[in-house]
C-alpha cells in the first residue's frame, strides 16, 4: 500500500496531463500559457500551461521525466510532500519568470520547466546524504543548460517531441527549483 501511496502525486499528474492533452482542441486552448489571455487575468493558465503538451510525444517525454525523477526523490512521504511543493511552485515559477523575461513568447506548453526545478530541488535536498552522485547530478544539470543557452536544445528534442523546445524555461524552473530546495532545507533545519 505505501508503494502504491509514493506514486499516487505522479499518476495523478499523468492522468490529468493526459486529459489536458490528448486532442482536446477547446480544452487545451483554454488551459495552455497564453500571455495575452494571462494579462487580461485568465491566471489560472501559469499553472494549467504546464500540464499541457503540444502532442502525445511531447507529453510522453515529460512524463517520463516526472516518473524517473519522482522515482530517484521520493523515498518517502516527507519527501513526497516537498516534491509536491516542489512542482507546485516550479510550475508557477517558470511560467511567472516567462511572463516577466519573455515578452515575445505569446504560447508555452509542457512541464520540462518544472521538471528542471525538480531535479534541482532534488539534488539539494539529497545532497548531504549522497554527496558524489548529486554533485555529479548537479554537474549533468548545469552542463544541459549551459549548452542550451549557447547552443539551444538538444539535438533531436525538438523532433522528438513534435514542438519548439524553449530552453530559458528550463533554465527559470532551475532556478525556481534552487530556490525551493533551499528553502525547504532552511525550515527542515529549524524543526
Amino acid at each position: 500500500m505505501q508503494q502504491i501511496s509514493r506514486f499516487l502525486a505522479p499518476a495523478l499528474i499523468t492522468c490529468i496531463s493526459y486529459f489536458f492533452s490528448a486532442n482536446f482542441a477547446v480544452l487545451h486552448s483554454l488551459l495552455r500559457y497564453e500571455r495575452d489571455a494571462i494579462l487580461h487575468g485568465e491566471v489560472w493558465r501559469i499553472l494549467t500551461g504546464n500540464l499541457t503538451h503540444a502532442g502525445l510525444g511531447h507529453w510522453t517525454v515529460n512524463m517520463l521525466g516526472l516518473w524517473l525523477l519522482w522515482f530517484i526523490y521520493a523515498e518517502n512521504r516527507q519527501r513526497q510532500y516537498e516534491l509536491i511543493f516542489v512542482l507546485l511552485l516550479t510550475s508557477i515559477g517558470t511560467c511567472a519568470w516567462l511572463l516577466l523575461l519573455e515578452p515575445q513568447l505569446k504560447f508555452y506548453v509542457g512541464l520540462s520547466g518544472a521538471l528542471h526545478g525538480l531535479f534541482a530541488a532534488g539534488i539539494v535536498l539529497t545532497f548531504k546524504s549522497e554527496p558524489k552522485m548529486q554533485l555529479l547530478l548537479a554537474t549533468l544539470l548545469c552542463i544541459k543548460l549551459l549548452y542550451e543557452q549557447f547552443m539551444g536544445p538538444l539535438p533531436g528534442s525538438e523532433k522528438m517531441t513534435h514542438a519548439p523546445v524553449i530552453v530559458n524555461s528550463h533554465l527559470y524552473g532551475a532556478i525556481t527549483g534552487l530556490i525551493a530546495g533551499f528553502l525547504l532545507k532552511l525550515r527542515g533545519s529549524h524543526r
